[in-house]
C-alpha cells in the first residue's frame, strides 16, 4: 500500500491521539501486552470477548475461522497488539492467499470515552473526507469513503477496523467483519 493511502487510513487514529487517546510508545518502554503467535487452524463458531477491557480482547472479537471464511484468505500472522499506536486494546491480522496479495486487517477498541471520540473527532473527520454514516452497525457508525474504514460505537465503547490492502474493491468485507466482531462483543 503507498504510504499515504497508509496515512490516510490510519487518520482517524492518529487524530484520537491527539485528542487524548493514549499515544504511541516512547522508544525504550514496553508497549501493552503483544504476543507474536502463528494463526490457529481455522474453526467456525462465534467468538466472545470475555472482558472489553481486557488485554487482547480486541483479538477474541473475530476467530480465525471467521476471518478465514469472511474474507476466503488464509490467516498468516496474528498478534495481539496496540492498533497503530492509538488503542492500546488492539489485534492486527495478515492474511495471505498462498501468492503475494497480502492483506491487513486492524482492529482497535476504546474502552472508555469512545463516545465523545466519536462524536467529536471522528464524526467531524469523516465528514470532511468523504466518510458517510452506516446504518444497522452498533449504536452509531461510519465508514470510509474508500469502504476500508469502520468505525462504529456502543454505548461508550468506540471499535475501529481498518481493512488494508491494495485493490480498490473492498467487496463489503470490512463492514461485515464490524458487524460481526460487535456481534461477539454483544456475546453472540
Amino acid at each position: 500500500m503507498a504510504p499515504f493511502r497508509r496515512f490516510i487510513a490510519l487518520l482517524p487514529i492518529l487524530l484520537l491521539t491527539a485528542c487524548g487517546g493514549t499515544g504511541p510508545t516512547a522508544p525504550g518502554s514496553t508497549p501493552g501486552p503483544t504476543s507474536q503467535q502463528p494463526a490457529s487452524t481455522p474453526g467456525t463458531g462465534t467468538g466472545s470477548a470475555a472482558s472489553p477491557g481486557a488485554a487482547g480482547a480486541a483479538c477474541a472479537l473475530l476467530t480465525d475461522g471467521e476471518v478465514a471464511e469472511l474474507t476466503s484468505l488464509e490467516i498468516e500472522t496474528k498478534e495481539a497488539q496496540s492498533a497503530g499506536g492509538i488503542y492500546s486494546n488492539g489485534c492486527h491480522w495478515v492474511l495471505a492467499d498462498g501468492g503475494v496479495v497480502k492483506v491487513e486487517i486492524i482492529l482497535g477498541m476504546l474502552t472508555e470515552g469512545g463516545r465523545a471520540h466519536f462524536d467529536t473527532v471522528l464524526v467531524p473527520l469523516a465528514e470532511g473526507l468523504g466518510g458517510k454514516p452506516l446504518a444497522g452497525v452498533g449504536d452509531d457508525a461510519l465508514v470510509g469513503a474508500d469502504g476500508k474504514g469502520v468505525t462504529a460505537v456502543v454505548d461508550d465503547m468506540l471499535v475501529d477496523l481498518q481493512w488494508i490492502d491494495a485493490s480498490s474493491d473492498t467487496t463489503g468485507v470490512p463492514v461485515a467483519l464490524m458487524k460481526l466482531a460487535l456481534a461477539n462483543l454483544a456475546g453472540g
